[in-house]
């Protein structure tokens, strides 16, 4: 994967290795940049003797990982602990990992392996498929792309019909699969954070790819929600800080989570609502409501282009994100089938 307009090979250009592991620790070497800090590094294990995670230049978040071996996690070695260790830090530190040509070292069983071991415990009822698919919903409907489909005559019950067609309901592993020629809309298209309505929503995700159209298109989209809470005005913030939202999924389940979670990494505080499932908050005042929270959101990507990513899918690529302080979309612009395995690692 990479961001759109920049290749994978024009950021190696951009980098060399500035740190070695040793014995003690972490060698740390930085670049002269001041904002934001530019980094490479190298580890040595059994596989991957050159893993080089490198952050996005000029973004907030995000970076491009090179050279991992997954069976330097999946198999037993004296440096498992340590790359697990590694990849569980470095996802705290940038928020979404973008792992290259690392696809087809993973069977679906073993990407639900690799994020158990790393990320945290996988559970059918919050991994697999959500049961409201099964029920024919959809939580984008308020989209520009189902406005559209609506317009064209084109049936929601499609997309439903395509995503059960190839899911089981108690599976483990979500396979995210769009056919253009029956869906009206795709799934995860407008920003949201997966399943909130869950009383435990999901720690991360780790998603694959396994069919694609054409490169450039169906590209996935990041915002920090930390940047997100960091702009809004301070008298919005004093005033969410001890507000709740109410999230569903238009069928039976719903949980109150706070407006406001605070990143233990960063200690930085990130808005936690979004547009899939968040219905109302709680003790909102004249001045500040759900809808302006979720305007707010979905104009970060304008108003703050740093805080945005627009990350392109390529054959190979493997995407880790934080559920917790991030927002992602789909986007539906193709023409051809695109088929992704997604993972949800619950808090450990």
């Amino acid at each position: 994967m990479k961001i759109a307009g920049l290749s994978g090979s024009s950021f190696l250009s951009l980098f060399f290795v500035l740190g070695l592991i040793s014995s003690g620790g972490f060698q740390w070497v930085f670049s002269d940049y001041s904002w934001p800090i530019i980094g490479s590094y190298v580890i040595g294990n059994g596989y991957s003797e050159s893993l080089r995670v490198v952050p996005f230049e000029g973004k907030t978040f995000g970076a491009d990982v090179y050279g991992f071996d997954p069976r330097a996690i999946l198999e037993p070695g004296p440096h498992n602990q340590k790359l697990q260790q590694l990849l569980r830090e470095e996802l705290k530190r940038h928020l979404v990992l973008v792992f290259h040509d690392v696809a087809d070292k993973f069977t679906p069983e073993t990407q639900v392996e690799f994020t158990k071991q790393v990320y945290g415990p996988v559970y059918a009822d919050l991994s697999g498929p959500p049961k409201y698919i099964f029920k024919g919903k959809h939580q984008s409907t308020d989209q520009e792309g189902a406005k559209k489909a609506f317009q064209a005559g084109k049936k929601m019950d499609a997309f439903a019909a395509t995503m059960t067609k190839y899911n089981k309901a108690d599976a483990l592993l979500t396979k995210v699969i769009t056919e253009p020629e029956n869906d009206a809309v795709a799934f995860g298209e407008g920003f949201h954070t997966d399943v909130t309505f869950k009383r435990d929503p999901p720690y991360a995700a780790v998603l694959i790819a396994r069919q694609l159209p054409r490169v450039g298109l169906g590209n996935t989209k990041f915002l920090d929600m930390r940047v997100a809470y960091e702009t809004l005005p301070a008298k919005v913030k004093e005033q969410i800080s001890n507000m709740y939202g109410n999230h569903t999924d238009k069928d039976v389940n719903w949980s109150l989570h706070p407006v406001t979670v605070r990143d233990p990494f960063s200690q930085r505080d990130s808005l936690f609502v979004n547009r899939h499932f968040t219905r109302s908050i709680f003790d909102h005042s004249e001045d500040v409501s759900l809808e302006f929270l979720l305007d707010h959101i979905a104009d970060l990507e304008a108003n703050y282009p740093q805080a945005s990513l627009n990350i392109t899918w390529e054959p190979g690529q493997m995407v880790i994100w934080s559920e917790r302080f991030t927002q992602h979309a789909a986007q539906f612009d193709y023409t051809t089938r695109r088929e992704l395995h997604r993972v949800l690692a619950a808090p450990s």
